[in-house]
């Protein structure tokens, strides 16, 4: 039923995101790319927040743009447009992610791509793509396939975030697609073997790490302490998930663990 619910509310939201391009990103060049993102993010979350509360009005809706809201049992994780950059240019890499947590369990998530008219789903374990069960992941030969965001255009990255990109592009294949929710989805399916990013909050990548999971891989939140709860871990700054039976690289943990603590750190000052 949550399943259902989430893969109801993302294909409503993806109507609105293709019906957009076609007809404001397309027509209206002169507009200002930013109040347009703005104004679908809020139609689509919108949108999805109308369906997930007429369905189960038991639950709390956190969203990228409205907050929190509700009380309830059923915690949603909305992102209505994950890759708005990619949105705003026309660029196909975009895409609808929600995902139910119950109990600090994620229960179910839809990643939706409705430029491809793909949807990504987990629940109970089981990670399907359109509504078909997947196979394991065959190995891949060569250097493993990194799928990440980072470093963003204009973030003024620091010495330290560029020398772990050299890193990066020394010992992987890396492909920045501006959006984690879609590397998250692609590394379960085997289209990439690595995601990683900083920076990123839990609505970019609840969906993603359920997919994940689902998958046989890992997700881990490099710098947050043991025992954190789920929440907590969404909302860690750095992440980094394998695909199922991908090598372990402790070099790229330890520097996503030494940067992920530089940003609790900067966090914490920033809130004192």
């Amino acid at each position: 039923m949550l399943l259902e619910t989430a893969v109801q509310a993302c294909h409503r939201a993806g109507r609105i995101l293709m019906a957009a391009r076609a007809e404001n990103l397309l027509t209206h060049p002169k507009q200002g790319a930013h109040d347009l993102v703005t104004e679908y993010d809020l139609r689509a979350e919108t949108a999805i927040v109308e369906t997930l509360l007429a369905r189960h009005p038991d639950s709390t809706v956190t969203g990228e743009e409205g907050g929190d809201r509700g009380s309830g049992a059923i915690r949603w994780y909305v992102d209505p447009i994950d890759g708005t950059n990619n949105f705003a240019h026309g660029l196909p890499l975009f895409c609808v992610s929600i995902a139910a947590a119950l109990d600090g369990v994620l229960v179910a998530a839809c990643v939706y791509d409705p430029s491809r008219d793909e949807t990504f789903t987990s629940v109970c374990g089981a990670l399907e793509l359109n509504g078909r069960p997947l196979p394991s992941a065959a190995p891949v030969g060569g250097p493993a396939v990194v799928l990440t965001d980072f470093p963003r255009g204009g973030s003024n990255p620091d010495e330290r975030e560029l020398a772990l990109w050299a890193g990066l592009v020394r010992a992987y294949d890396v492909r920045r697609i501006g959006s984690s929710a879609l590397a998250l989805a692609y590394t379960a399916v085997g289209r990439g073997q690595i995601a990683c990013n900083l920076g990123t909050r839990s609505w970019d990548v609840a969906a993603g790490a359920a997919l994940i999971a689902a998958a046989g891989g890992r997700y881990l939140t490099p710098g947050l302490a043991a025992g954190a709860t789920l929440h907590e871990r969404l909302e860690a700054p750095a992440f980094l998930a394998y695909g199922p039976g991908v090598a372990h690289s402790a070099l790229l943990e330890a520097e996503l663990t030494r940067l992920g603590r530089l940003m609790l750190t900067s966090t914490e000052e920033v809130v004192r």
